[in-house]
């Protein structure tokens, strides 16, 4: 881990024994990220100057106001996911797992041994990721969790297609992790239970083979899941709702009433569909939204 200036010096990350640069960061100073929305934005082709330009991590308050930088990075950003702690952010950049700390402004990428990386989320007690990763390019897809230190890696879950597993999140409890497999053109979401590997079917046949990304409601009570199109699936009814086309990952709100969600535009609904709207519309293309948890009151976590 190498400590940086905040927001003026670049760390430079490279392969053991390479010449090339792997991956180059730029944490800007940001407070812990509570009761905000955090996503990825990537600047437009047609893009004029040199901050228009930038791939960045950024956050904005509920209501659409405070816009702020956390990270810029030369590779193109994804998936970013704050911890329960309101400080440590993980993200994708390129295909690299990377983690920067409010605390002291530093970044690092913690080496999964996976060639590529996808979708990290905390866990709620916030000492594990889980994510998806390819061992070698071209080969099968795994599902499983590391420590924030790169240390502890755990399979979750293995197939030999490429394609074949995707967007895991906890469950409330950190328990279980839902993710979802291919079936054919459809998908089906299953749960994995930690302790004993037990596997259980949520759903099957999900209309559309992309829409691969799950997120637990923090109530319990739903899965929601996102890829081309945003869906909801009721767990006391058993109801699956397509509330939405046109977005990549969607998320909930920490009490579980809304969603957030960036197509080009970041956008907000009520877990229904209804009540749609915009919270930031620029020449950039956001995505790969997540709502962060409300400050703890004094002396908790």
């Amino acid at each position: 881990m190498r400590g940086i200036t905040r927001g003026t010096t670049w760390v430079t990350v490279r392969e053991p024994g390479a010449a090339g640069a792997l991956d180059s960061i730029r944490i800007a100073p940001y407070e812990p990220l509570f009761d905000r929305i955090i996503f990825a934005s990537m600047p437009d082709p047609a893009c004029s100057t040199p901050e228009s330009c930038l791939r960045q991590i950024q956050s904005i308050r509920p209501d659409g106001s405070d816009l702020q930088v956390v990270a810029t990075t030369i590779e193109y950003p994804q998936h970013p996911s704050v911890g329960p702690d309101g400080r440590r952010v993980v993200f994708i950049s390129g295909w690299n797992l990377a983690l920067a700390d409010a605390a002291d402004g530093s970044v690092r990428i913690i080496n999964t041994g996976m060639a590529q990386n996808f979708d990290p989320s905390w866990s709620p007690d916030g000492r594990q990721i889980v994510l998806a990763g390819i061992v070698q390019f071209g080969g099968g897809a795994l599902i499983y969790t590391i420590n924030p230190d790169g240390s502890g890696r755990r399979l979750v879950s293995s197939s030999s297609e490429l394609s074949g597993l995707a967007g895991a999140s906890w469950s409330p409890d950190g328990a279980e992790v839902a993710l979802t497999v291919p079936t054919g053109f459809t998908r089906e979401a299953v749960v994995m239970t930690l302790a004993t590997g037990a596997r259980r079917s949520l759903t099957s046949a999900i209309p559309g083979f992309m829409n691969a990304t799950t997120a637990w409601a923090p109530d319990g009570s739903a899965m929601l899941f996102s890829g081309y199109s945003i869906a909801t699936l009721d767990f006391a009814s058993g109801a699956y709702k397509v509330l939405a086309d046109g977005s990549r990952t969607a998320q909930w709100s920490p009490d579980s009433r809304w969603i957030v969600y960036g197509a080009g535009d970041l956008r907000i609904m009520d877990r229904d569909g209804a009540n749609g709207r915009v919270l930031l519309s620029n020449e950039r293309d956001n995505y790969d939204a997540s709502w962060t948890r409300p400050r703890p009151a004094s002396g908790s976590q």
